[in-house]
């Protein structure tokens, strides 16, 4: 854990210039119209929450470097954020993406998918104050995803699309997205686990 406030907000800033960019080109904005399905994908929108949190937290950052004492109040929320964040990391670029296809090094690719999400896991890492957690949140942390889920299958009942493979019930049927769900909590539950522990036991003796 580093304590120091200004690293930490000269960090924040890095990311926010670069999420600001994968966020700008995945609405698709400068192209003149809105991205339609922007809303529809789960990278989207954990790296759009990821976004605001740290820019939550680069603000309080800039008020304690002004002289006003200030101080994030919801650990538990910044670690179900994540936690969201490090899933997108992890799916994408084991089950749905492939480093060796040239598209996949586009610039939102890369941000959205690779850089983004590995800054903001990087920051909770490096600048989250040690043993803020309880083991609650390892639970909390199925909330968002569980209401991703629920909320795309309820769309594709009258769209009948799915973003994602493992929710496409026109291919797998209910039954194999229960069992994706079930394979893809397991491995929420272990990075809450892992996060939690580095938290509590990992930073235990450092200053």
């Amino acid at each position: 854990m580093i304590t120091n406030t200004k690293a930490s907000f000269i960090y924040k800033t890095i990311y926010l210039v670069i999420g600001f960019i994968g966020l700008f080109l995945a609405t698709e904005i400068y192209t003149g119209t809105f991205n339609d399905g922007f809303f529809v994908y789960y990278t989207n929108l954990s790296n759009l929450v990821a976004f605001s949190l740290m820019a939550y937290l680069w603000f309080i950052e800039y008020q304690i470097l002004k002289g006003k004492p200030n101080t994030f109040k919801y650990p538990s929320v910044r670690f179900v954020i994540t936690i969201m964040i490090l899933v997108t990391l992890i799916i994408y670029n084991t089950l749905l993406g492939n480093i060796l296809d040239p598209t996949y090094w586009r610039v939102r690719n890369v941000i959205m998918h690779l850089f983004g999400p590995m800054m903001v896991v990087i920051d909770f890492l490096l600048f989250n104050p040690k043993n803020n957690l309880k083991w609650r949140v390892i639970l909390e942390s199925l909330i968002l995803p569980y209401l991703y889920v629920i909320v795309t299958l309820i769309i594709g009942l009258f769209t009948n699309s799915y973003p994602y493979f493992f929710l496409d019930v026109n291919n797998i049927g209910y039954g194999g997205v229960l069992g994706w769900v079930f394979i893809l909590t397991l491995g929420f539950l272990v990075l809450s686990l892992a996060l939690v522990s580095y938290n509590k036991f990992l930073l235990k003796n450092r200053k």
